[in-house]
């Protein structure tokens, strides 16, 4: 893992595309590995470089790493390892946003999830919904109840960037 996260925070476009296509492949391939990168401290630091890798480099792999983990089952524990990485976040959120089609129905972007393993899937959309519907109710709370309370900057960036996602599943 130290080593990932070496080439991935490297200055070299090519070092990051190879590590960004061996961890895509390893991912792939063994799908334990991909619980490994969720749930160790060091899996977690190649995460936290991928993302920020993909926030700073234009890359084929990287693209294509960031999209798999956004549609895969690995997403809602990955969401919650970056509760405190709000960049890295937002980054997994722009990936999000990234694989919806633009300019389709939210019933569009349904079919197209269930016949492509590239899409945003049904589960990870209704996470999402249901996630910040909790952090919705605890903004309003906040705001009608504590008034003098700071509200949560990232919480107001998560609800902000992804309403694309929550608008979809007013339908469903």
């Amino acid at each position: 893992p130290v080593l990932f996260c070496r080439l991935l925070s490297s200055e070299d476009s090519q070092a990051i595309d190879y590590a960004a296509m061996v961890v895509y492949n390893c991912i792939l391939h063994q799908p334990d590995c991909g619980g490994a990168l969720c749930s160790t401290n060091e899996g977690k630091a190649v995460l936290l470089n991928v993302l920020g890798s993909c926030r700073e480099n234009e890359s084929d792999w990287l693209l294509l790493l960031g999209q798999y983990l956004v549609c895969s089952k690995l997403f809602p524990n990955l969401y919650h390892q970056l509760q405190a990485h709000v960049d890295s976040r937002l980054t997994l959120l722009e990936l999000v946003a990234a694989t919806m089609p633009e300019g389709t129905s939210a019933g569009q972007q349904m079919a197209v999830a269930q016949r492509l393993d590239t899409s945003f899937s049904t589960d990870n959309l209704m996470f999402l919904a249901e996630e910040f519907e909790r952090r919705h109710d605890c903004l309003r709370f906040a705001h009608e109840h504590l008034p003098s309370t700071p509200v949560d900057l990232a919480d107001v960036s998560d609800l902000s960037l992804v309403s694309v996602c929550i608008e979809s599943m007013c339908v469903y």
